[in-house]
C-alpha cells in the first residue's frame, strides 16, 4: 500500500465489462483511484429498503458490504490496500438481467496530468530541492554519506536539520520522497561546462517510457530502482547505490529546476560546501599587512586598534589580511569605531594641513596590493 500520493501511486481498482474486456487497470499505474457507480434496477436477489427512520439509523441496506451487494453486481473489497475488480455492464448483460451497473473512474494519470501543469506544483518541487541544496551545502566536510538503500538517501532522510519545515513543506517532502536520489561525491555537466560537486542531489521526474515504479522493489532496490527514476547517462552514471558515480550527471537545463513542459526530465543539483567555520579578523589581526603611506604607525592586536597617520595628496595605503576567506553561503558582519585626533578643515577650505580623503572598508576578490589600496 502506498504511503505517498504522487504520480507513481497506483489505484486499487481494475475495471472490466461483463464480457471480460479490460476498461482500466491493465497495468498497475493505470488502475483507477476511484470508481463512481450508477446502479440501475434491482438484479437477481438484490433488495433495497425504502428510506425510513429505521433505514437511516442503520438498516441493512446502509451497512457495508450489505449495501454494496444490494446495489452493484461487483464484489468490492473493503480491506485497505486490496485490489478489487469492478465489472460493469454491457448491452447483453443488461438485457439478460445479470449486470446493469454503469460507472466512471479516475486514474492517477488523469489527476497528475493536471497537477503537474500547475505553477504552485513546480514551485513546491523547486522549493523542496532548494531547501535540501542549501541545507546540505551548509554542512561543509560533514555531508551525509550516500547509502546503499533508498537510492542513496537514507542518511539524508535521517538528518533532522534538513527536514522540511512547516506543514506544507513537510507534506511535499513526504509525498515526493521516493523521487529523490543522492550521490557523493560527483560532478555535473551544464551549459557552462563541467563542475565538481561535493555531492549530487537528483529528482527523478515523471516516468519515462520503459520505467515502472509500481512495486516496492521497483522503487527501492539498490541495483534496479535508479534506472526507474533516471534516464540516459544519468541512470548509468548513478551506478550501484552507495558507490561514487561513474561520471558527471547531466544538468541539461542548466538550473536543475522543474518545468511542466519537461516533467520527465531529471533534475540535478550540485552540492558545493564551505567549511562551517565562524571566523573573525580579531583572531588574526596581528597577521595583517601594511601597504602604502600613512597606515599602521601603531597596530595593537590585543584590542584590534590601528593608528592612521596623515597621507596628503594622492598618497595612501591599505591594511589588509593575507588570509583568504571563502564567502559562499556565509554572512559577513563588519563594524569599527574611530576617533579623530585633529580637525581637518582642508577638505572644505583648502586651508591648513591636508590630512587625506578619509578611509573605507572594502572586500575585494583576490589579494590587496599597492595599486588596489584604501585611502585614509
Amino acid at each position: 500500500m502506498w504511503t505517498q500520493f504522487n504520480w507513481d501511486a497506483t489505484g486499487q481498482f481494475i475495471v472490466v465489462d461483463a464480457d471480460g474486456v479490460n476498461l482500466a487497470g491493465a497495468t498497475a499505474h493505470n488502475r483507477p483511484f476511484a470508481v463512481v457507480f450508477a446502479p440501475r434496477a434491482v438484479v437477481g436477489a438484490q433488495t433495497r429498503v425504502a428510506p425510513s427512520a429505521t433505514a437511516l439509523c442503520g438498516g441493512a441496506d446502509l451497512v457495508i458490504p450489505a449495501m454494496a451487494a444490494n446495489y452493484i453486481e461487483s464484489v468490492v473489497s473493503t480491506v485497505a490496500g486490496a485490489t478489487s475488480t469492478v465489472t460493469l455492464s454491457t448491452l447483453a448483460s443488461a438485457r439478460l438481467g445479470t449486470n446493469n451497473d454503469q460507472g466512471s473512474w479516475v486514474t492517477g494519470g488523469e489527476v497528475f496530468d493536471r497537477v503537474k501543469r500547475r505553477k504552485d506544483f513546480g514551485d513546491d518541487i523547486n522549493t523542496m530541492l532548494d531547501d535540501l541544496e542549501v541545507c546540505l551545502g551548509s554542512k561543509g566536510g560533514v555531508l551525509p554519506a550516500a547509502s546503499a538503500t533508498d537510492k542513496g538517501m537514507t542518511a539524508v532522510n535521517a538528518d533532522i536539520a534538513c527536514a522540511s519545515v512547516g506543514a506544507l513543506k513537510g507534506n511535499v517532502r513526504a509525498n515526493w520522497q521516493e523521487n529523490l536520489l543522492y550521490a557523493r561525491p560527483g560532478s555535473v555537466t551544464k551549459n557552462t561546462g563541467l563542475k565538481a560537486c561535493n555531492a549530487v542531489l537528483l529528482f527523478g521526474g515523471e516516468r519515462a517510457a520503459g520505467q515502472s515504479r509500481d512495486t516496492p522493489f521497483a522503487r527501492t532496490d539498490a541495483v534496479t530502482s535508479p534506472a526507474n527514476y533516471l534516464e540516459g547517462p544519468n541512470a548509468t552514471r548513478f551506478g550501484a547505490v552507495g558507490s561514487p558515480p561513474s561520471g558527471p550527471f547531466d544538468m541539461s537545463d542548466g538550473t536543475g529546476s522543474y518545468s511542466a513542459a519537461a516533467s520527465s526530465r531529471d533534475l540535478v543539483r550540485c552540492i558545493t560546501t564551505t567549511p562551517p567555520v565562524i571566523s573573525s579578523f580579531a583572531n588574526n589581526f596581528a597577521g595583517f599587512i601594511t601597504v602604502g603611506v600613512g597606515v599602521a604607525t601603531t597596530v595593537t592586536p590585543g584590542s584590534q586598534a590601528l593608528t592612521i597617520a596623515d597621507a596628503p595628496g594622492a598618497t595612501g595605503g591599505c591594511f589588509w589580511s593575507p588570509t583568504l576567506t571563502p564567502l559562499a553561503g556565509r554572512v559577513v558582519r563588519a563594524y569599527y569605531d574611530y576617533q579623530f585626533t585633529f580637525t581637518d578643515p582642508f577638505a572644505l577650505t583648502s586651508v591648513g594641513a591636508d590630512r587625506g580623503n578619509g578611509f573605507s572598508f572594502q572586500m575585494v576578490t583576490g589579494r590587496c596590493c599597492p595599486t588596489q589600496h584604501l585611502r585614509h
